[in-house]
């Protein structure tokens, strides 16, 4: 398994041809799957795409996440960057299994395997990639998202009302975004 980036206990690896069904199964269990799920016709039209993106590094990264926990690693999501577009700016976005969510939920967890996977994507954005924004995507509200965005610096850019469907019910698109300036001035007091 090649690991492309990584902490004492978080591995994000290239995601694989054969994990694309994981994929597809954990739109079901996110807030915001349904939403991607209803972007494609079926299953297959999804798998296409994304076999697609997998192959174009130039636009698009998706790494599996796992965590490195003793004697065995559990999958936990997939962390993807997405429309990188000329250095300027890429979209991230990150999907996991109802367990991690409710890590996620836990307010002793300082640190959640979701704020160390969201600080390796976003060193790779503007340490590696060199982008001047990082901007985060939502469609439900969601304060466990949304905390976790603002941990990191991300600030609320927009609010675009009544933009989605999600459960034959409208909702508005939450985007929020982190500019390099503020993440190397947060990194540089750390």
């Amino acid at each position: 398994m090649q690991t492309i980036l990584s902490t004492s206990d978080i591995l994000l690896v290239p995601t694989v041809e054969k994990e694309i069904p994981y994929i597809w199964d954990l739109l079901d269990q996110w807030p915001s799957g349904c939403v991607w799920k209803s972007m494609y016709k079926d299953y297959e039209d999804f798998e296409e795409d994304i076999k697609l993106r997998l192959k174009d590094h130039q636009r698009d990264a998706i790494w599996t996440c796992w965590t490195k926990s003793g004697k065995a690693s559990k999958k936990f999501g997939i962390a993807m960057l997405t429309k990188i577009a000329f250095g300027l700016s890429a979209d991230i976005h990150g999907i996991a299994d109802k367990e991690f969510y409710k890590n996620l939920q836990n307010k002793r967890l300082r640190r959640t395997y979701a704020d160390k996977a969201a600080d390796l994507v976003l060193k790779h954005c503007f340490e590696t990639l060199g982008v001047a924004r990082v901007n985060a995507t939502f469609y439900k509200k969601d304060p466990l998202v949304m905390a976790l965005l603002k941990r990191h610096g991300f600030k609320r850019h927009a609010v675009l009302q009544k933009s989605v469907y999600i459960n034959e019910q409208i909702h508005p698109t939450y985007i929020y975004g982190l500019l390099e300036d503020d993440y190397l001035g947060e990194t540089k007091n750390v």
